[in-house]
């Protein structure tokens, strides 16, 4: 499986050059392949029980390389509204941000992803393929996008807003364990 993640971590600057060069179709194929590898990664570790530490680091590594490096680049060559691009990235980097946060004060928070995350990267993933699917004249969705532009805006911030909420409420359990006895 860690051999799959890595493929998939290399094939981000593949996508970006596509991208770079109008070749929207095939960064389409590209980033379609990049998600079967993360989703048969993920069934192998699971089927043949092996699951290891540095995957379970490079597996949602590899998915937010991916995921960001579209945004940053469709935002880039205007092809995805830039306000949006600062919403998915920005969440992406409080996310991290409040997990070494945490990290440093108590412990390593639970990264499991909760079931608003798993929407926000569906809703996310969707919005990429129709807007590289509509570049490529594969199908036309343009009037379907601002739905889309919108529906991963706010999965994002709620997405986010719950894991600073979770975070911060495991952080102050935590305090309350320390705090001394009247």
């Amino acid at each position: 499986p860690n051999i799959l993640t890595v493929i998939r971590l290399a094939l981000v600057p593949l996508f970006i050059i596509l991208i770079d060069e109008s070749r929207f179709g095939a960064a389409l194929v590209v980033f379609i392949v990049a998600g079967l590898t993360d989703a048969l990664d993920g069934f192998i570790a699971q089927r043949f029980n092996c699951e290891t530490k540095i995957g379970a680091i490079l597996d949602p590594l590899a998915d937010k390389a991916l995921l960001i490096a579209a945004y940053l680049v469709l935002a880039g060559i205007e092809k995805i509204p830039f306000w949006l691009m600062i919403v998915v990235v920005s969440r992406d980097i409080i996310i991290l941000g409040g997990c070494l946060l945490i990290t440093l004060i108590d412990k390593m928070p639970d990264m499991s992803p909760s079931k608003l995350s798993k929407l926000n990267t569906v809703l996310q993933i969707l919005a990429v393929v129709v807007v590289l699917a509509t570049l490529a004249g594969w199908f036309d969705l343009t009037a379907q996008l601002t739905i889309f532009y919108y529906a991963v805006f706010v999965s994002s911030v709620l997405s986010g807003t719950f894991y600073v909420w979770q975070w911060g409420f495991s952080l102050n359990r935590s305090a309350e364990m320390y705090e001394p006895k009247k």
